[in-house]
């Protein structure tokens, strides 16, 4: 019919599993029907967990990009090697919408004066206050972005480096396949803040090998009790294929396994190396 708008009937095939949400421009709409767009959230499973963002990233397409739309609908997916940089933008502006400052701060610091420091136990409380919706590892990031401290918040999982997971690519379309390249714990995503007397030296770069000293290996293959817990390590233990090593800088690190994944948070302990 004239007020209908068949995009939604390929809604089905377009949410596959790496897109987590769709955002529709109508094309038929009513003179009297106040919407022109609409947003579809893809929440079975574990796509349940990035709802929250998800919804603040498409109302982030809707702010920024709608006049450069070239369908009636965008997906918002994670897939490949390398996002899409709209796609990275969209990421930053949901993440300042969604834990607007002047809102979201002043339970930041009120939750990390209470604990002293800015914990698993302080996120999840803060997560709860502020908004219930809204994911864990959303919120971890969040708070990190805005803690005054030198801080990485970091997750790990079985991963292969860049140059492997191509590799696997082309094993996959071969006739006769050869032999996979072996997963091993790696960063999988890793984001340092801004903060005073912060040093370029402190980062961690994606799909770096985790060292097996470290807490993160340890939480991972459940050699130790995390509860309360907390490791300071050498970021020097840490080093790229090419053979260089992280500066040796003193951190604490907290970490925390949920499913396969290890959420880590990363403090700089030596401040002397951040003037």
């Amino acid at each position: 019919e004239e007020k209908r708008d068949y995009v939604f009937a390929a809604l089905k095939s377009q949410l596959d599993p790496q897109t987590f949400g769709i955002l529709v421009q109508r094309r038929q709409q009513h003179f009297n029907e106040p919407y022109s767009y609409v947003s579809v959230i893809d929440c079975r499973g574990d796509k349940a967990a990035r709802r929250f963002f998800t919804k603040w990233h498409e109302i982030a397409h809707c702010l920024t990009t709608v006049d450069q739309f070239e369908l009636p609908f965008r997906r918002t997916t994670i897939s490949g090697l390398t996002k899409d940089p709209i796609e990275q933008l969209m990421d930053l502006i949901a993440g300042e919408l969604g834990f607007f400052d002047p809102l979201f701060v002043p339970i930041l610091k009120s939750k990390v004066e209470m604990s002293g420091r800015l914990t698993f136990l302080t996120v999840e409380e803060i997560r709860k206050t502020f908004c219930p919706e809204a994911s864990f590892h959303a919120t971890l990031n969040a708070c990190v972005d805005r803690i005054d401290f030198p801080m990485i918040s970091l997750t790990a999982g079985l991963g292969l480096k860049a140059h492997e997971a191509r590799a696997l690519a082309d094993l996959q379309i071969q006739l006769i396949p050869s032999a996979q390249p072996r997963r091993q714990l790696r960063v999988l995503n890793a984001i340092r803040n801004d903060a005073p007397r912060s040093t370029p030296s402190f980062q961690i770069h994606r799909n770096m090998r985790v060292p097996s000293s470290s807490v993160i290996a340890k939480a991972y293959r459940g050699d130790v009790d995390l509860d309360g817990i907390v490791s300071r390590e050498s970021l020097s233990a840490w080093g790229c294929s090419d053979g260089t090593i992280l500066e040796p800088l003193d951190v604490e690190i907290q970490a925390k396994k949920i499913g396969e994944t290890i959420f880590a948070i990363i403090s700089l302990l030596d401040r002397s190396k951040s003037m």
